[in-house]
């Protein structure tokens, strides 16, 4: 993966968790048959730490969200209920930075095996307390009623920036 590929898609699509909404985005051409994906058609494939197209200062978290068996459907838009917790699952309030979404939000079409990624950035150091993150809660963009959940792979300082779901960066 390219350092600056990622740094400019996480440039365009910073958000912030209090900006999640619920609210569908309509399919692009040629998937309008498809249907948005619910409870079941996607889950966790792996969450880890990856390249920071700026080591010095951030940190670049990796989730990979994977097509399960007989999926056939769209993902778009911002992960829902974020929650992180410690090693005792106690929550543990991490803020994301303030930001707006740039349209269009990206579309991917999920089938069997196939990957959506969303990408997570961290300061590497904070001013505030390190945060001993142990797992992350989430529901799927489309199907807000399908809580998955992912080991997060290390501390963390806040604030973070999540992109929304899309296509893999090369």
């Amino acid at each position: 993966m390219e350092k600056q590929s990622v740094g400019r898609v996480l440039a365009a699509v910073a958000l912030t968790a209090a900006a999640v909404s619920a609210a569908a985005v309509p399919a692009a051409a040629g998937q309008d048959s498809v249907p948005q994906c619910a409870a079941g058609d996607v889950s966790v494939d792996r969450l880890a730490e990856g390249h920071s197209p700026s080591p010095d200062t951030s940190r670049m978290f990796n989730l990979v969200l994977k097509g399960n068996a007989g999926a056939d459907c769209v993902l778009s838009g911002p992960l829902l209920d974020v929650r992180f917790y410690d090693f005792d699952g106690r929550p543990v309030d991490i803020p994301f930075s303030s930001g707006t979404v740039p349209p269009p939000l990206g579309i991917v079409h999920m089938t069997e095996g196939s990957n959506a990624y969303v990408y997570i950035k961290a300061p590497r150091t904070g001013t505030g307390p390190v945060h001993p993150v142990a797992r992350m809660d989430f529901s799927a963009p489309t199907a807000p009623a399908s809580p998955m959940s992912a080991r997060w792979p290390s501390y963390v300082f806040g604030p973070l920036a999540a992109s929304s779901v899309m296509q893999g960066v090369s």
